[in-house]
């Protein structure tokens, strides 16, 4: 299992010791990027590169060269049902935040009304009701790359366009000159959530916000 504490460079400082034993191939876990501290892999968040926490991709395919000079072959297991319900899986931070518009939404199995917008995907996560959730302040809002999102405890989601719009619109006023124009310029109180705007121009949106927000001080103290 390849991890933090045993990665790929772990994995060729041995290599002459497995050929010793006479392995004839390698059984690995998971080699994509994972959880962060994962120490098994499995918990996938993005199946197109390598881990940076055990190599890269240049790194892993030394390995297989240095593995095939010796004979040996390599088993990857790949886990392709199942991925992190995790905020560092982007693919899902997509499907929560754009719902219907996400790119990836196919990429998901998903109830057939959830699909169509018809219903909603429900996420059994709250260890309260959720009045007294809120009441006990359990679950927080807060600024992150730019838009709002809701943690609850180590459970991050981000928010919608839409719910956005409904947070700061009462607020542009007061808000920071920055805010404003970013608000202005692409006409924020106006735009549909279509899928244009949500793969496009959101997306430019939200870097612009997160990039006042870490360099002016109004801007981080209103966010």
């Amino acid at each position: 299992q390849l991890s933090s504490s045993f990665t790929l460079f772990d994995l060729e400082k041995h290599s002459d010791y497995i050929s010793s034993l006479g392995v004839g191939s390698i059984y690995a876990s998971p080699v994509f990027a994972a959880v962060k501290g994962s120490n098994h892999g499995y918990d996938v968040t993005n199946p197109c590169t390598v881990n940076p926490e055990t190599g890269s991709a240049e790194k892993l395919r030394q390995i297989a060269r240095i593995l095939n000079e010796k004979n040996i072959g390599w088993l990857q297991d790949i886990v392709p049902n199942h991925m992190a319900f995790h905020h560092e899986n982007l693919w899902l931070w997509d499907l929560l935040e754009k719902g219907v518009a996400s790119e990836f939404i196919t990429f998901f199995d998903l109830e057939p009304g959830v699909l169509t917008g018809a219903g909603k995907l429900m996420l059994p996560l709250l260890g309260n009701d959720t009045d007294k959730a809120v009441y006990n302040r359990e679950i927080q809002i807060s600024w992150k790359s730019g838009g709002i999102v809701f943690a609850y405890f180590d459970n991050v989601f981000p928010a919608n366009f839409e719910s956005f719009r409904d947070f700061f619109r009462p607020h542009i006023d007061e808000s920071p000159e920055c805010f404003r124009m970013i608000w202005k310029r692409y006409e924020l109180d106006k735009r549909e959530a279509d899928n244009q705007f949500l793969n496009g121009d959101w997306q430019v949106v939200k870097r612009e916000f997160d990039s006042f927000c870490s360099t002016d001080p109004a801007m981080q103290s209103f966010t």
